[in-house]
């Protein structure tokens, strides 16, 4: 029907339908990404030009999205092929991809590692997720998000839980007793920590607070899987 060929030419390397089918990506080797209109092959926007070679492009299921890494990760708009924030994760990326809601990206670098980053946000919401003795990693959601699963060149795997969204509610009392009762200590007014020994006998009041509360309440599911008996409780909450 029409002919997507860069301008300027170039190895095409990544050719992608948006969800929906309305939209075309297309991603030269040497980093130039373009949005493309599907019905027409009018160029929707001018080409977004990157720092380093492509590795990677996705979109979210629901089309919101446009996700390439080129040496670090740029969020595009997946309607416009605007830049959304400043590019982020730098290093050499080996895959990324979102879950299901597109409310969390998995990256996973060729250092060996992987991490997870809130896409509202453009922050990082773990700690980097490590394959011992590995240079690359693949990672992926699993289909509910609340899993990732890392793979090393190795052909070692390793299932990851994914921290749930913090939302807008506050802490619940609880976790903060909780805490206090794990490390024997608490915080003063004026920023000390002094001991706190004689919490240690609550935990079991803690136990009763979580089981009155309903499933959904936040962070039941992980103070629950965290208080049970470690012979017999799952790896992670959610298996």
């Amino acid at each position: 029907l029409f002919d997507l060929e860069p301008p300027a030419g170039g190895v095409i390397r990544h050719t992608l339908f948006s969800p929906d089918g309305e939209h075309i990506a297309t991603g030269t080797l040497g980093g130039t990404v373009r949005l493309w209109d599907a019905k027409t092959g009018r160029l929707i926007r001018e080409p977004i030009v990157l720092e380093a070679n492509l590795t990677e492009m996705s979109f979210s299921d629901d089309g919101r999205y446009l996700l390439i890494a080129a040496g670090g990760v740029q969020l595009l708009d997946g309607h416009s092929g605007e830049p959304i924030g400043e590019p982020f994760s730098a290093g050499s990326v080996r895959s990324a991809r979102f879950n299901h809601d597109a409310s969390r990206m998995a990256v996973a670098m060729n250092g060996g590692f992987a991490r997870i980053w809130d896409t509202a946000a453009l922050q990082p919401v773990t700690e980097p997720l490590v394959h011992p003795g590995v240079r690359t990693v693949s990672a992926e959601f699993s289909p509910d998000g609340r899993f990732i699963r890392t793979e090393g060149s190795n052909n070692h795997f390793f299932v990851w839980s994914v921290p749930p969204p913090a939302g807008d509610a506050p802490v619940p009392g609880w976790l903060l007793d909780l805490a206090t009762i794990c490390a024997g200590k608490r915080l003063t007014d004026d920023g000390q920590l002094e001991s706190a020994a004689d919490t240690v006998g609550r935990i079991d009041d803690v136990r009763r607070t979580l089981a009155d509360l309903p499933d959904d309440a936040p962070y039941v599911e992980w103070g629950r899987w965290f208080l049970a008996d470690r012979a017999t409780r799952s790896i992670a909450p959610g298996f």
